[in-house]
């Protein structure tokens, strides 16, 4: 049986942003997905640089990765900005979040064209980066866990069958949702978050003063033995609404929480769980053990050399695998 070779992570990236370009642009993404895609992963992986102390004196150095990251800024911006005058120029009404932005109005009038910049590269940013990162890290584990991939075609065949998935569907995708939800906790997309307080304040007993930064670890806190049985281990099945109910808040977050949540959250799970539908029952995932599958933090969490997943027709599979499941224990 013929298998195929690809790069998961890739292949997510480029899945999601071909996602959020129709939701966001309408589809007028998609022939700048190319473009868009290639300056976007230049400036994410440089992010670590804006952490540093004097970020912003450090990325006026005329060094290489300065210029790339500059370089690609303004490709970015030069495709946004295009994209935003030709829906200008075309007046198309379409239902899509650009359309909803360039008809919104304050009291200073309709947005400017840097804020409307501003919003469409954080929307794509943010509406698809994640998303790839979480999904990658899903097929990872489902290409090492044949069992789990079973049992998510088991249900997506009885709720879907044949037909395409619809958002009506997700909510009967229990097995297949868990199964996300453990990619999540294992392997966090968004594995740091990073506040500010705006006054001194008193946090546990200690005291803070106004604008230290406070930084707090999915990766830390979602492998806590406190909270997590075999907190190394990957099992879908602790994710049981007795078990979700009793967690306390904070102890699973991997969309952030409180009032700056992620609002794409909803938007995340949607596109997640109708692609891990509609992709497992069609294809079966088998690992490839070099290069090694390691975790890099970067703007988000992952793989170092990406995700090589040798790809096999669900039709054309001999036989069920029997591949050894053990708990995964993966150390950053």
């Amino acid at each position: 049986t013929e298998a195929h070779e690809v790069d998961m992570a890739e292949e997510m990236r480029r899945l999601m942003l071909g996602i959020a370009g129709e939701a966001f642009f309408g589809g007028d993404v998609l022939d700048e997905a190319r473009e868009i895609g290639s300056a976007l992963k230049a400036t994410l992986d440089l992010f670590p640089r804006f952490t540093l102390p004097f970020a912003n004196q450090l990325l006026r150095l005329p060094l290489p990765a300065n210029r790339r990251f500059w370089d690609a800024k303004a490709r970015l911006d030069r495709t946004v900005y295009r994209l935003i005058e030709q829906r200008r120029t075309t007046r198309v009404d379409r239902n899509d979040v650009l359309t909803r932005l360039l008809q919104a109005h304050d009291a200073e009038g309709s947005m400017t064209e840097e804020q409307l910049r501003s919003e469409m590269i954080t929307l794509l940013t943010a509406g698809h980066e994640t998303t790839a990162e979480g999904l990658t890290w899903t097929w990872h584990l489902l290409s090492r866990y044949p069992n789990a991939l079973e049992r998510v075609r088991l249900e997506v065949d009885s709720v879907i069958g044949d037909r395409q998935p619809t958002y009506n569907d997700l909510s009967q995708l229990q097995f297949t949702r868990q199964v996300f939800t453990e990619a999540l906790r294992l392997y966090p997309p968004a594995f740091f978050v990073e506040r500010q307080p705006i006054n001194d304040i008193e946090l546990g007993g200690y005291h803070i003063p106004r604008q230290t930064q406070i930084w707090t670890s999915q990766w830390v806190v979602h492998r806590n033995p406190k909270y997590y049985a075999r907190p190394n281990e990957f099992d879908p099945d602790r994710w049981t609404e007795n078990f979700q109910r009793s967690l306390p808040s904070f102890a699973f977050f991997p969309f952030g929480g409180g009032p700056r949540i992620c609002i794409g959250e909803p938007f995340a799970w949607a596109e997640a769980l109708i692609s891990l539908a509609i992709l497992t029952r069609e294809w079966t995932p088998e690992p490839i053990p070099d290069p090694p599958v390691e975790p890099e933090p970067l703007f988000t969490l992952r793989p170092r050399h990406g995700l090589p997943i040798r790809l096999r027709r669900r039709k054309d599979q001999v036989a069920p695998s029997t591949q050894n499941e053990e708990g995964l224990t993966i150390s950053l």
